[in-house]
């Protein structure tokens, strides 16, 4: 047997572009076309350097990782995994993942949380150490920068964000942490970059 079927078009879409006037280069905060293409270059090659970044930090943390041994203490482990899968459920909730989601993978979501956390917790003792041992410190123009990009991304001032970590100790506390491990993973890049170019050099 034949099956006929018969589809109506209800609708037709068309992906319209904006006309690029200036009302549209007002929008984009640009003057003109010329602006605009220099604007989204900046952005792609800002988007590599961040790609490049981030590999050379997974690198190098997968090296920490690799070629220290202790023992991570526990207590802290439970509550990094709460933090890991608080994250990554809000994350992909974002784009459309519901709770069931979750619920039907929730050992393994535990399980790969739980390494994630103890991974991460063996990262930073680690840097924490290497701060410690080179003497890394946490200045005002750090906290200056983490504030502003902090502002930015919540959308606050600046001020108001100052005057709520002036009477909150653990956060300037958590702040201060992030810097530090932040400067001494750069510390480490940059050192990991001179010895590359040191192998290279005598190579040639």
């Amino acid at each position: 047997k034949t099956a006929v079927y018969s589809l109506k078009a209800e609708e037709v879409r068309e992906k319209v572009m904006p006309e690029m006037d200036e009302a549209f280069f007002a929008s984009v905060q640009v003057k003109d076309e010329a602006e605009l293409r220099e604007r989204i270059s900046e952005n792609i090659e800002n988007q590599k350097k961040q790609q490049n970044a981030n590999a050379e930090r997974q690198q190098i943390t997968e090296q920490l990782l690799s070629s220290v041994e202790f023992a991570v203490p526990e207590s802290g482990i439970e509550s990094e995994t709460q933090a890991v899968l608080r994250d990554f459920m809000q994350r992909n909730m974002q784009q459309g993942a519901s709770e069931a989601d979750f619920e039907a993978h929730k050992e393994q979501l535990h399980e790969g949380a739980t390494k994630a956390a103890h991974d991460r917790l063996k990262s930073r003792l680690i840097l924490s150490k290497i701060a410690e041992k080179e003497k890394v410190q946490a200045d005002n123009d750090d906290f200056g920068r983490l504030i502003m990009m902090e502002a930015e991304k919540s959308g606050q001032k600046p001020e108001k964000i100052v005057k709520e970590i002036q009477k909150d100790q653990s956060r300037i506390n958590s702040m201060r942490s992030e810097i530090l491990l932040g400067k001494t993973m750069d510390l480490l890049i940059e050192k990991a970059e001179r010895e590359t170019v040191a192998a290279a050099t005598a190579e040639a």
